[in-house]
């Protein structure tokens, strides 16, 4: 079942016990609005279940364990939400079975919200795919058109108390098209900083201190992906003092991480890397080329796998600094041959950060 963006407001309205799917799949190359979704359909279904189980789903991710769990539920079985991410960009035939069989022993107990990059017409061909497709509701996030900037902007601004002149929305809307996450991080910075009280002009928005950041998200990317590991983390350093989220951090990293890793696969297939996909254009393209000559699979697999980890800090399911974390990871990038990654690969630190 193909489900709308716009019909969610209608979901979120009933309660679950009402919800006509027990599976929801969301999928797409918007992950802010992605991320909104998810939050906004965790928060509805824990009104009617309380217990959350989050699974980041990467290459060494045990599915017959979790069908086992399911298989072998008993009469007090507890409701439970599961949140699958999958944190690797390529879904393969064993993942889609794998949910397939899940699907055939989980009960009415159960909701189950999964969240991809967006789907490949093969995976989607699959058969299991298409017998998989008839029990669930599939949400797709295509990047926001220019034309519904403004109203994304007036939507942020009522959130967070803020009112602009109609100039103030549609300069911001210019300075960040094709790019949301910039724009939330743009916003982001003027709800921090900016007076609630006060209709904001342009002019209010340019002299804004935090607004005249030396560095942003991708900066930092752009110089590990470079090999400046010493100014990737000074960029890093002052992106934290200045009150910047960690997970607009981590969303940057994993996009340079997956679209380095989509480059060895077309290589792979002697096909044409797609970098507008990634939001790679001009002269980045030859940075992100440079960095994936630089950097192989196992390296770049190792860094994805890393972001999982760091997105579970995020959320507070394992205990570990997440700035530090940040860093590790920007030095997993700059400097694949570092000793430091071999310490964050190793077993030893994988046992550490255990989830709580």
């Amino acid at each position: 079942m193909q489900l709308n963006p716009g019909q969610l407001k209608n979901i979120l309205s009933k309660p679950l016990s009402d919800s006509p799917v027990r599976i929801i799949w969301l999928e797409g190359k918007e992950p802010l609005l992605l991320q909104e979704t998810r939050d906004n359909l965790l928060q509805w279904a824990q009104k009617s279940i309380e217990h959350r189980q989050l699974h980041q789903i990467d290459q060494s991710f045990d599915w017959e364990q979790l069908i086992a769990e399911n298989a072998s539920f008993g009469l007090f079985d507890e409701s439970k939400i599961y949140d699958l991410r999958f944190i690797r960009s390529t879904i393969k035939n064993d993942d889609i079975t794998a949910l397939v069989q899940l699907l055939e022993v989980i009960d009415d107990q159960k909701f189950i919200i999964i969240s991809s990059d967006k789907l490949e017409k093969k995976t989607m061909n699959l058969k299991a795919f298409k017998k998989l497709q008839d029990f669930i509701g599939i949400m797709t996030f295509w990047p926001m058109q220019s034309r519904d900037y403004p109203s994304w902007i007036y939507k942020f601004a009522k959130q967070h108390n803020l009112q602009f002149e109609q100039d103030t929305v549609d300069w911001l809307t210019s300075q960040h098209e094709g790019n949301l996450l910039a724009l939330q991080q743009c916003l982001d910075r003027i709800a921090y900083t900016s007076d609630k009280n006060k209709t904001l002009s342009i002019t209010d928005i340019k002299s804004s201190t935090l607004f005249q950041a030396k560095y942003t998200t991708f900066d930092v990317v752009d110089m590990a992906m470079q090999g400046q590991t010493v100014k990737a983390l000074q960029a890093i350093q002052q992106l934290k003092s200045q009150g910047q989220e960690p997970i607009l951090m981590l969303w940057a990293f994993n996009n340079g991480f997956e679209a380095l890793d989509t480059y060895h696969r077309k290589q792979a297939q002697g096909q044409s890397m797609p970098w507008p996909q990634f939001k790679v254009f001009g002269p980045r393209i030859q940075i992100f080329d440079r960095a994936a000559k630089r950097m192989n699979k196992q390296q770049i697999e190792a860094g994805m796998h890393f972001a999982g980890k760091i997105d579970a800090m995020i959320k507070g399911l394992i205990k570990f600094d997440v700035w530090q974390a940040m860093m590790q990871l920007s030095v997993m990038m700059s400097q694949p041959q570092s000793p430091l990654v071999e310490l964050t690969t190793s077993e030893a630190f994988e046992d550490y950060t255990q989830r709580v």
